[in-house]
């Protein structure tokens, strides 16, 4: 099976806010499993409050193998608990980016979109949205303002793309939608088809293994 990135999402508690570095219990205790790649973390920009908690695997099975294992994941669970607010429920999902997404995790800003495929979208409608992906990381990836980018499917959940990108602010982000022709002309098309989500983060690595 090929790499994922564990996509965790919750309600930052003020605890968090003030003080990330209270992951790091969390994170001491999954470095150890076998098949963690990297973990990343941030607060959204546009709300304050959705942290991503951005975890590598070198595939889906060792991350699951993982939450079998009580002995292991109980205690990871409980490590987490200082920082995830009980306001919002813990969502957990797994995307197959088609590229290592370290560098646009690693920008000063990164674009973090969802893209849901509609309910009354066609088999043809599905396969227009993939050259359109293929195009978007094009113009994303050339243009002079972006730190690369990378977009996959969800594996556990069909219809789901996601899409991130390395910018310098969320402005210059935007700058470039405003002023770029053909990545203005990619967006109505794609809405077309999907139902689509923009933030932003500001992620910090916490560690990543020596393979990376």
């Amino acid at each position: 099976m090929a790499p994922v990135t564990e996509f965790a999402l919750f309600a930052a508690t003020n605890e968090y806010r003030e003080k990330p570095e209270i992951l790091k219990p969390a994170q001491e205790l999954v470095s150890k499993a076998k098949g963690w790649l990297y973990t990343y973390h941030g607060v959204q920009n546009e709300d304050n409050a959705t942290v991503y908690l951005l975890v590598g695997w070198d595939d889906l099975d060792s991350h699951r193998n993982l939450m079998r294992n009580k002995a292991a994941y109980d205690p990871l669970l409980a490590a987490l608990q200082p920082a995830i607010s009980p306001s919002k429920p813990l969502d957990i999902f797994y995307i197959q980016f088609h590229m290592p997404p370290i560098r646009p995790f690693s920008a000063p800003c990164t674009e973090i979109s969802f893209f849901r495929v509609k309910k009354t979208a066609t088999d043809r409608d599905k396969g227009r949205l993939t050259q359109l992906m293929v195009h978007l990381e094009k113009v994303v990836a050339t243009s002079r303002s972006g730190y690369s980018c990378a977009w996959g499917p969800c594996v556990d959940r069909e219809g789901l793309i996601a899409f991130v990108a390395g910018w310098e602010s969320p402005e210059a982000h935007l700058e470039l939608v405003k002023n770029n022709e053909e990545l203005a002309a990619i967006g109505p098309q794609i809405l077309e088809i999907a139902e689509l989500e923009i933030k932003h983060s500001k992620l910090s690595i916490i560690s990543a293994s020596t393979g990376q």
